[in-house]
């Protein structure tokens, strides 16, 4: 468990820190945690739920030819199985290159909020160690969404829409976040019309994605209801600070200005209450991209208070509870005996 307790240390430490440093030497600080965090991903040891899953999708490709390795799996993640089998990398290479991945999304993301510690430190117990650490394509998908927000947030369209192909590439589902990209614009409110026409062509390009293995997904996720260990608390992770977000909104965008796309995350994370009652696990796939939500309010919501010990109350309710999520995890999810022990390709 130390590694991931260390993890988590190290964002801890900074959001308490009393000594503000230049910008140069933050950049550097964070980026030297985000070159850790990888160090930690890519060399992994039998670590995670799907590890041996993918170590098959690795060996499928070894001696493969080209045509035959893109096969395997979603064109980004079988691409560089293939690559690494090339260089020899073997299956740490993958992971260190969807670390590296993930992270770039991660850091950058954090670095656009006012609070970019906080941020981290928010995605460590959940979205570093278990997805991260246990579930490298979607890993990725979720890093290139991290970027594809910075860019929407900045009217980079032609960004936000590569990003969101680059995730697709990796895992499919990712094709959702387009939807956010046709009606999305901070100086307009959204019409009916451009909700309707986002929707359509979200559907036209999830039809274009989709179309050879959606009955596979169907059957898998929703006609054989299967279910998903925790999908109800992750889900209800994502709807708490969704809430708030709705119930302060008028206060949010006096403080920090319009916030149109994460009211589209929070009423999506809000709808998945009662749809993963239906399907738990179809909707905890989606929840995973509504996971930036969590680093974006949290990030802002101490300073919502002007009042500088209700910043600190909140500040500290909001690293309680992410540490008691970590520990929550780590003694008693289902899953979590395949994270543990840590273990390194290097310390073998």
């Amino acid at each position: 468990m130390i590694p991931y307790w260390f993890m988590l240390s190290l964002p801890l430490l900074a959001v308490f820190s009393p000594v503000k440093t230049e910008k140069d030497l933050s950049f550097f600080a964070i980026l030297s945690f985000g070159v850790l965090a990888v160090f930690f991903i890519g060399t992994r040891h039998e670590v995670g739920g799907d590890w041996y899953s993918y170590l098959h999708h690795y060996e499928l490709v070894i001696n493969a030819s080209f045509i035959d390795a893109m096969k395997s799996s979603d064109p980004g993640y079988a691409f560089l199985n293939w690559w690494m089998a090339e260089l020899d990398f073997g299956i740490y290479g993958v992971n260190l290159v969807c670390g590296a991945i993930f992270m770039a999304g991660l850091i950058t993301f954090s670095r656009t909020m006012p609070l970019p510690w906080l941020a981290i430190l928010v995605a460590v117990p959940y979205l570093y160690t278990v997805v991260a650490m246990g579930y490298s394509r979607q890993a990725v998908a979720i890093g290139f969404e991290l970027l594809a927000l910075c860019a929407l947030v900045r009217l980079a369209t032609v960004k936000f829409f590569l990003f969101v192909f680059c995730a697709a590439l990796f895992h499919k589902t990712a094709v959702l976040l387009a939807l956010l990209g046709v009606f999305f614009s901070p100086n307009s409110r959204l019409s009916p019309l451009r909700i309707v026409t986002g929707i359509l062509v979200a559907a036209f390009v999830m039809v274009m994605f989709l179309q050879d293995y959606y009955e596979t997904l169907l059957l898998n996720y929703v006609e054989r209801t299967m279910h998903s260990d925790g999908g109800q608390i992750r889900v209800l992770m994502n709807a708490l600070p969704g809430l708030i977000f709705l119930l302060l909104y008028r206060q949010w965008i006096r403080r920090f200005g319009k916030q149109q796309p994460w009211l589209v995350f929070a009423l999506a994370s809000l709808a998945c209450i009662p749809l993963v009652s239906l399907a738990s696990t179809a909707v905890d796939r989606i929840a995973l991209y509504l996971l930036p939500i969590q680093l974006y309010v949290w990030s802002h919501f101490p300073l919502i208070f002007r009042n500088p010990m209700y910043r600190y109350a909140a500040l500290l309710a909001i690293v309680g509870v992410y540490v008691a999520v970590l520990w929550v995890w780590l003694n008693f999810g289902n899953q979590a005996q395949t994270w543990l022990p840590y273990q390194s390709v290097f310390f073998l």
